[in-house]
């Protein structure tokens, strides 16, 4: 019995030394990288702008009351009070931030039919000081809305423009810890 155990550990101790070597490299693999090189989140003179656009959209046309005869047509579940359409309009959003062109462009409804929320998400790094901000959203019959701003941004601060249906909304990190 004890013959047999010796020759069952001089066969296996090049797998244990292999096995014991491999999960050392990988220890020290994870142990350098969890520490080495460090990581900087923000650069110590820039402010990041993050432009949040989420709308419900415009409808393209009109709801409209069906006859009678375009009733009978339907089966009895599909006959609605009224029929309206699904698509939406599209976007146009321009931002400009001291006085420069930041970010121009549409945005289209989500969705096979163009009937979905209208969404956007931007991220731009800023000096950071005072920054001028001025968004204007175009939409269909909406027109034209305007937000503008001066704010005060520190070094590593996060500032969020978000455009929802229910308006402008301006938030500053700092502000929101004071």
């Amino acid at each position: 019995m004890q013959k047999l155990a010796n020759t069952f550990y001089e066969q296996k101790w090049p797998q244990l030394v292999a096995h014991a070597s491999f999960y050392l490299c990988i220890g020290l693999f994870i142990g350098y990288f969890s520490s080495s090189p460090v990581y900087e989140h923000a650069d110590s003179q820039t402010a990041e702008l993050k432009l949040v656009v989420r709308h419900s959209g415009i409808l393209v046309g009109q709801c409209r009351t069906p006859g009678d005869a375009e009733l009978k047509k339907l089966p009895p579940n599909m006959r609605a009070p009224e029929i309206c359409p699904r698509e939406k309009s599209s976007m146009l959003v321009s931002l400009m931030v001291n006085g420069d062109a930041f970010y121009s462009g549409v945005i289209n409804p989500a969705g096979l039919h163009r009937d979905g929320v209208l969404a956007l998400y931007k991220r731009f790094t800023l000096r950071a000081g005072q920054i001028s901000v001025r968004l204007v959203i175009e939409n269909g019959k909406d027109g034209i809305q305007v937000f503008e701003e001066v704010i005060e941004a520190i070094p590593a601060d996060v500032l969020v423009l978000e455009y929802r249906d229910a308006g402008f909304h301006l938030s500053n990190a700092a502000q929101r810890e004071a």
